[in-house]
């Protein structure tokens, strides 16, 4: 079996992010330069580590200090990084931290002490807040973590580790104890993840003898049996997918063969938290190549394992392949090529898309539960739609982060958009095409008029641009160049009669602050609210979407015309 490779197109790329090339001079050269607040934290490391071997505490004689993992990684590869894990030899991570802390103590006095007697310029240091993350093997965390901050940088101080097994069939460590850093390497997820920069010397160390050379040549692959690697942390499968289309690099065969291991599979939907499998997909997507990272997840077969179904669903979702192909057809409007295959896109539809990383990778996420599209589930005693139960569930996506909310009226805005709808509204009277436009953008499914401001929130813009590769994608095996850019062309005379009669306006805070509100609608007619207000407002809001320029003053006139003519209910 081959490796899997991530497709390497440009055309997958995250378009806020620039594709991923790699300086091979730090690989080659096996060298890592350090920035001045890494040669400061090294220069401490170092001294502090002096000073304990120093002391009568002949356990410390052979302390030493390795930066271990991804910051090798990034540095060689020639990406700066501020996520240091610092392995030590022959402490905890807490006990090293500790005695750092007062070190640099004790050298901010000795800094401070010399300046006084204009010895020299003081250069004094200290660490943020000491805090420690605890073990918890049930989630194969297995050692406790001491975490602070230091010029900036994010510090992880850790022990090497060797693990020793009661049960064979169990990954969870009976014992874990100060190991050797070939022990500690080889428990590391991926070979390219198992690099040690010795502080002291500056030398980087590869003790699994495969770190440099995957590395190189663009391979993910573990450092022992990738079945053994996974069993003690299933959830690294999936970091093997995100550092793959992260990098650009290939899957090794061994990591394919496990994925589809029964055991490994199985181990990945009972073991693991949710939170953290929707952690990794949270990254995967706000990554560079987010496209990718669900074709992986398809051709694997992890896709019901990743975005579990609902223990109430009631009917089958459709074939997760579907995910796969909607989101292909995102990333090729998101970023289109010079490939005859690919439809030329007018600039208007250019327009739709997202501008920031995080609507990108909600239309991503949105993508990845198209097969759920059609499918209700339970939740308490309602019914919702199953996308948001895989999305609260599966996921347990944050309610902070509004994706449910933001997903699902997606979802409900396909209702009306699609290109038959959008063309019958183009041709529905002149006189009324304005107004059923401008009514179209303001539906709360379409756009979110509460937060019109942020970043990420829903617009008209992206729920076209979703309602357009929807459509492209259901073409499926009657689709033609021809059919492509007709439907295209549907949604580019839309976008084109919205800016012709300038009706963006109506989803803005202005068009807002112009319009009578229910209080104001109240003191006018002298009524009180009740039932008959929300219809009112309705023709309020209409007269406002036909005649954008007019006033409160204009507003009330026409709203005691309306009443005096008995166009307009109190009761």
């Amino acid at each position: 079996m081959g490796c899997l490779k991530r497709r390497t197109t440009d055309t997958n790329y995250h378009p806020h992010k620039k594709p991923f090339r790699p300086s091979k001079m730090g690989i080659k050269n096996h060298e890592i330069t350090l920035n001045r607040a890494e040669s400061k934290l090294c220069g401490l490391l170092d001294q502090c580590t002096s000073r304990l071997r120093s002391s009568a505490n002949q356990d410390l004689d052979s302390l030493t200090l390795r930066i271990a993992g991804g910051w090798v990684r990034d540095k060689l590869l020639g990406v700066e990084s501020n996520d240091l894990d610092i392995a030590i030899s022959s402490l905890t991570g807490q006990d090293f931290a500790t005695r750092f802390s007062q070190y640099l103590h004790e050298h901010r006095k000795e800094q401070l002490d010399r300046k006084r007697d204009g010895q020299e310029k003081a250069e004094v240091f200290q660490l943020g807040k000491i805090a420690t993350i605890e073990a918890r093997p049930d989630q194969s965390k297995h050692l406790e973590t001491a975490t602070t901050t230091f010029l900036g940088l994010d510090l992880d101080f850790v022990q090497l580790r060797s693990e020793e097994y009661g049960d064979q069939d169990s990954r969870i460590p009976s014992a874990v104890s100060f190991g050797t850093p070939l022990e500690d390497a080889l428990r590391r997820d991926i070979t390219i993840n198992s690099l040690f920069y010795n502080v002291h010397s500056g030398a980087i160390e590869d003790h699994t003898g495969k770190g440099l050379a995957d590395l190189e040549a663009g391979l993910i692959r573990t450092p022992l049996p990738a079945e053994h690697t996974f069993k003690d942390d299933p959830l690294r499968l999936l970091r093997c997918i995100r550092f793959a289309t992260r990098f650009g690099f290939e899957l090794d065969s061994d990591i394919i063969s496990a994925a589809k291991s029964e055991p490994i599979r199985v181990a990945l939907k009972e073991k693991i938290s949710r939170e953290r499998v929707g952690t990794e997909v949270d990254k995967m997507l706000k990554g560079r190549d987010p496209l990718s990272s669900l074709k992986m997840i398809e051709d694997l077969g992890l896709y019901n394992l990743v975005f579990s179904p609902p223990l109430s669903l009631q009917d089958t979702p459709l074939e997760s392949s579907l995910a796969v192909q909607t989101a292909e057809w995102l990333a090729r409007l998101l970023r289109p090529s010079a490939a005859p295959s690919d439809p030329a896109l007018p600039p208007n539809i250019s327009k739709l898309l997202p501008q920031s990383v995080a609507l990108s990778r909600r239309l991503f996420l949105a993508c990845a539960l198209v097969p759920y599209r059609l499918l209700k589930a339970k939740t308490g005693k309602k019914q919702v739609w199953a996308g948001e139960v895989v999305l609260m569930e599966s996921l347990k996506v944050s309610k902070r982060t509004h994706d449910k909310n933001f997903i699902s009226h997606l979802f409900r805005a396909l209702e009306v958009l699609n290109s038959a709808h959008l063309e019958s509204l183009l041709n529905t009277q002149s006189s009324s095409v304005r107004l059923e436009l401008g009514r179209l953008l303001r539906l709360p499914d379409v756009h979110d008029l509460k937060q019109p401001e942020a970043e990420a929130s829903l617009n008209w813009q992206t729920s076209l641009l979703f309602a357009l590769v929807i459509e492209l994608t259901h073409l499926q095996s009657q689709s033609s160049p021809d059919l492509e850019n007709s439907i295209i062309s549907s949604y580019d005379l839309v976008f084109q009669k919205i800016s012709d009669l300038d009706l963006t306006f109506v989803v803005t805070p202005e068009f807002e602050k112009r319009r009578l509100d229910g209080k104001e609608i109240c003191e006018v007619l002298g009524t009180k609210p009740g039932r008959h207000l929300g219809q009112i407002i309705e023709k309020v809001i209409d007269r406002q979407i036909e005649y954008p320029d007019q006033t409160k003053e204009d507003g009330s006139k026409w709203l005691k015309d309306q009443l005096q003519a008995g166009l307009i209910k109190l009761s």
